[in-house]
């Protein structure tokens, strides 16, 4: 196996790894999840069963490393700016960041989200989107309290939720826009404050 820093300044493993992200994608164009090898994976890229296994254990260690690049994408579009300290402006911003990032990603079209097992994308992302999130708001000063595991694991699975609904579903880039607006005013301002009454209850 190659050391972890050879593996990201190295031109020729970063290549490979590309190339078998890249076939990886386009198998998942004409197959489900489970029926894709690492053979197959292997004979797309064009490299050899040993030189995939170089660089991955298995598809879900590839689909690991592929959410960790979104996510270090995310991590970049997220300012720190002045304004963002604010809790409230925060999440709006990581919110409407993460779903457009997932959206515009390679790695996560629409597609290959539908390819997946039940649950799997929320796996995924889980731990390093909590692991942004917590540096995001180390980075605003904002303390984290006691059980904020829990909300944090919440608010993640909240908008990875929305992103394989919209995926599911087949609507267009207006309709995640949408969402994001949705499900960025529910984490700011409360589920209960977004439910108006219903008349024929009354």
């Amino acid at each position: 196996m190659f050391m972890e820093k050879d593996r990201k300044t190295d031109l020729r493993i970063v290549k490979t790894r590309e190339a078998i992200q890249a076939a990886f994608e386009r198998l998942l164009e004409t197959a489900e999840f489970s029926e894709i090898t690492v053979s197959a994976i292997a004979r797309a890229a064009r490299v050899s069963r040993k030189t995939f296994y170089a660089h991955y254990t298995s598809t879900s260690d590839l689909l690991a490393d592929m959410a960790q690049k979104a996510v270090d994408d995310i991590a970049i579009e997220i300012q720190p700016e002045g304004e963002l300290r604010n809790l409230d402006n925060w999440m709006e911003q990581f919110v409407r960041t993460t779903l457009t990032t997932m959206r515009d990603h390679p790695h996560f079209s629409a597609n290959v989200v539908r390819s997946m097992p039940a649950g799997a994308f929320l796996k995924m992302f889980a731990k390093p989107l909590e692991r942004l999130c917590e540096q995001e708001l180390a980075k605003r000063e904002l303390a984290l309290t006691a059980g904020h595991e829990y909300v944090l694991s919440f608010f993640i699975g909240g908008v990875c939720a929305t992103y394989e609904t919209w995926a599911s579903l087949g609507c267009g880039v207006e309709e995640l826009d949408k969402a994001a607006d949705l499900i960025a005013r529910a984490a700011t301002q409360g589920v209960g404050q977004l439910l108006e009454p219903n008349p024929s209850l009354s």
